[in-house]
């Protein structure tokens, strides 16, 4: 970014969290959704045979408890799990809406 401003083509450096707090807006929700939606299309016709598959993405916030039996605190990072469904012929994955919270 600093290349693009130094060279012109950007007026001002926008501060380095100004994406991520784009995802924090309830607005944004509807727009990546439709993103979502509407990225696998093209392939519709091509593709017929689907694989479904799911991740687990680890997150920045941690939850701890004291374990009385070991007199220690244990901690464990909050976890989120995503359902992917890839074609099996172009092996392209679009995320299939259903994202779980565990931890």
């Amino acid at each position: 970014m600093e290349e693009a401003h130094a060279a012109g083509y950007v007026s001002h450096l926008p501060h380095f969290n100004s994406v991520l707090n784009v995802f924090d807006r309830e607005e944004t929700t509807p727009i990546l959704r439709g993103m979502i939606e509407t990225s696998p299309l093209p392939l519709r016709s091509v593709e017929t045979t689907f694989a479904v598959d799911s991740t687990g993405f680890a997150t920045i916030k941690y939850a701890s408890w004291f374990v009385a039996k070991h007199n220690a605190v244990g901690r464990y990072a909050k976890r989120v799990k995503a359902h992917f469904v890839t074609g099996v012929r172009t092996n392209r994955r679009s995320p299939s809406g259903r994202v779980a919270n565990y931890g």
